[in-house]
């Protein structure tokens, strides 16, 4: 269990078009065809210039499970459904973030999490990325938007548990709904990032 302990787990896994109990993880309507990706052109805070990160920038897991996908920044869109505009600006702003505030937030989205609950991918994903690993109190978030299944999960890591509720981080994954239910996959992400980056930035620093 010394693995979970380093996780506090959210389990906030919302689907797409609506929030389900997170004990009910069974897709609705299992023949609808899966939502296509919308482009946006909304602008995203940004804080301060900085270089992106790469890949070398995560230090995966020797004997980390190889079916799990390999990050490429802080924003990972495996699903493709957000533009590249998005994404840069995404990638810029948590770029960012994580200079000033000292929190990695790591976004991924993925088709599926196959035979795996989006709980339990997510919480591979963040242990094999080792998302929040190289700051000093091990601050970190993960993202996880699985696209044909309608669902999403949100983890923090532990050194973020005393300024961030259960029912804040709940709160603000929410306001991923009303976008997604309009498959605005983009314009969900940020304003949810956004307003996570707003209360982090206030509460640390």
């Amino acid at each position: 269990m010394n693995n979970l302990n380093k996780w506090h787990i959210i389990m906030f896994c919302g689907f797409l078009l609506g929030i389900s109990a997170c004990n009910s993880l069974s897709k609705t309507n299992e023949n609808a065809p899966p939502p296509s990706p919308s482009s946006t052109s909304t602008e995203v805070r940004t804080l301060v210039a900085s270089a992106a990160p790469t890949a070398d920038d995560y230090a995966v897991r020797e004997g980390g499970d190889p079916l799990l996908p390999t990050p490429k920044g802080y924003v990972n869109d495996f699903a493709d459904v957000l533009d590249m505009k998005t994404k840069d600006d995404l990638e810029q702003t948590l770029t960012n973030f994580k200079e000033q505030v000292g929190v990695d937030f790591v976004i991924a989205t993925v088709k599926t999490t196959g035979d795996k609950t989006a709980f339990d991918y997510s919480l591979e994903l963040a242990k094999q990325w080792s998302i929040g690993a190289k700051n000093p109190d091990k601050a970190g978030i993960l993202m996880l938007i699985s696209v044909e299944d309608r669902k999403w999960h949100i983890q923090i890591t532990r050194g973020l548990e005393k300024i961030l509720s259960n029912s804040e981080v709940g709160e603000l994954g929410g306001l991923m709904r009303s976008p997604f239910r309009e498959k605005k996959y983009g314009d969900g992400v940020k304003k949810c990032v956004e307003e996570f980056i707003k209360v982090l930035t206030q509460r640390r620093l």
